[in-house]
């Protein structure tokens, strides 16, 4: 028949079609590994899949990729879900070069897909697949088909097995969520749609192969014995009705018989004999015709053998397909991306996820607290109140008795003797361990003390400080030690002493001279790092 030599090659095509759709899914997909956070895991995949954009690259010119064996200085956790937000666990300020490792939990890449700034995401692990559903069974070559009824009745059987696949292709197509599906479960729906399919792909495949061959079989059956069927049964009952009537016809016209002589009935034989023959022929057609019926009865089930072959190879392959597009759509899902910070450098962790299936839609950012990769800090400049103790001094004329002499005349007064109080500026430097701008309030190190010298800002180049300086809290400086700086020291007259006289007779001033003097003081200074990390942090 014209359609059964038109279909073979095709039947040939499409299995081995769909046999190099299932190889390929099972032969790309590598071993199932699993996730490492507990997170709403997917695969990552070898199938081949649309491209990954570019990450925009970090803040920082110092800062590179890393690899996530290393063990991460701060570690970051993307949460998914309606309202995201990313948790960090450790100091956002930390000596550097820092470690930073970002994990996702909760994510789902057919709603959404996912970008950061730290680099590439690692892909998740595989789809886990069945054992026995690795690669596809080979198809089975079916019992052979003696008759016509045999052929008819493996036709019903394959279209039943063809109905159902149909019904569980379908099925399982509708499962597998698409682009676009946001419900928080419908990650876990694909794994396990696609698992399903993994496990009947096989069974499938098997189904279509046997129905193949069943079809191929009975088309050969129908070119053996649809030729036999041309007899006419109608022409060969006439045929033996007309026989039948000259069987009597030579029966009547047998003359009695007359004693002693057999009578001729040889044109009786011959209209027997034309009877048995007509009687054969009639067999013969209504056997053709029997056969030709059931022939035709085949025909008309091979093709709709056919038709619903052709539906069930269709079914199978878009669920393979859309099976193979979730896996893809899983393995983008990230899992962890880490990143290297350099000393010095400011990076803002930021996770961009862009809705699937929708036109237009505006990228959603996800911005963490910045981390800071701290430069470490050698030396200290404070700025504070210094205390020396040595009162300050004054001398000047004025009149006033004293219990020796109680005459009001001129005599030598101390005008001032005040704290010495005084602003200084001092510099030291960090011998004992490095200085960073953290969060750390107190570390045993700062109370060994270090050198420092300072100067005064009301007598920058006539006072100098000299000494050892602690730091309880941290960038807040204690400091003690000598100062030398530039005093009055009086000459002469002493004080009470009377003034001395001009020769216009006015009392003269008091003779003084400026020295170096020495002695303790003790200071309270704040390091302007402090400043600086304020600045940061606001800016």
């Amino acid at each position: 028949m014209k359609y059964a030599t038109r279909t073979r090659p095709h039947h040939a095509a499409t299995t081995v079609g769909l046999l190099l759709i299932a190889a390929s899914a099972s032969a790309q997909t590598p071993p199932a590994t699993p996730p490492s956070p507990p997170a709403s895991a997917a695969s990552a995949p070898s199938l081949s899949g649309p491209k990954p954009t570019p990450s925009p690259k970090p803040t920082g010119a110092g800062s590179t990729a890393a690899p996530a064996t290393a063990a991460a200085d701060v570690r970051l956790t993307y949460h998914g879900g309606v309202k995201p937000r990313v948790e960090r666990s450790g100091s956002a300020m930390q000596a550097g070069p820092l470690l930073v490792e970002l994990r996702f939990v909760g994510v789902n890449p057919f709603c959404y897909e996912y970008r950061t700034n730290l680099g590439p995401a690692s892909a998740q692990a595989a789809v886990a697949r069945p054992a026995h559903a690795t690669a596809p069974a080979p198809a089975a070559s079916g019992s052979a088909i003696g008759a016509a009824h045999e052929a008819v009745t493996a036709i019903a059987k394959s279209r039943t097995l063809l109905e159902r696949t149909m019904r569980e292709a379908r099925a399982e197509q509708d499962a597998l969520p698409r682009p676009g599906a946001c419900a928080p479960s419908v990650p876990d729906t694909a794994r396990a749609a696609i698992a399903r399919v993994e496990q009947r792909q096989a069974v499938w495949l098997n189904i279509v192969a046997e129905a193949e061959t069943v079809l191929r079989q009975a088309e050969r059956f129908q070119h053996g014995s649809g030729a036999d069927a041309a007899g006419n049964i109608e022409s060969a009952r006439a045929a033996l009705t007309a026989a039948e009537q000259r069987l009597k016809q030579a029966q009547a016209a047998v003359p009695k018989p007359k004693p002693g002589k057999q009578p001729d009935e040889s044109g009786v034989q011959a209209a027997r004999e034309e009877v048995r023959t007509a009687r054969r022929r009639l067999r013969r057609v209504e056997k053709r015709s029997r056969r030709a019926q059931r022939t035709r009865q085949l025909s008309r089930a091979a093709r709709v053998l056919q038709r619903q072959l052709r539906a069930a190879r269709r079914a199978v392959r878009k669920v393979v397909r859309r099976s193979q597009r979730a896996q893809v759509l899983l393995a983008s899902a990230p899992v962890s991306a880490t990143f290297r910070i350099a000393q010095g450098e400011r990076l803002v962790p930021q996770v961009t996820r862009t809705p699937r299936g929708r036109r237009g839609a505006t990228p959603e950012v996800i911005e963490a607290e910045p981390i800071d990769s701290l430069a470490p800090i050698l030396f200290d400049v404070g700025i504070g109140p210094a205390l020396t103790f040595r009162n300050t001094r004054g001398f000047a004329v004025g009149r006033a008795p004293t219990a020796d002499d109680p005459t009001n005349t001129a005599r030598i007064v101390r005008t001032e003797e005040q704290l010495n109080m005084d602003v200084m500026v001092s510099f030291s430097m960090y011998v004992w361990g490095r200085r960073y701008l953290d969060d750390t309030l107190f570390h045993w190190k700062q109370l060994l003390p270090r050198p420092m010298f300072g100067i005064s800002l009301s007598q920058p180049t006539t006072s100098v400080y000299a000494g050892l300086s602690i730091d309880p809290i941290q960038f807040l400086d204690i400091s003690a030690g000598v100062r030398w700086y530039s005093s009055d020291k009086l000459i002469g007259p002493q004080v009470g002493d009377r003034a001395l006289v001009n020769p216009n007779g006015s009392a003269a001033a008091p003779v003084v001279q400026e020295e170096i003097t020495r002695a303790p003081f003790i200071t309270l200074t704040a390091s302007t790092d402090l400043f600086v990390r304020w600045l940061k942090r606001s800016f």
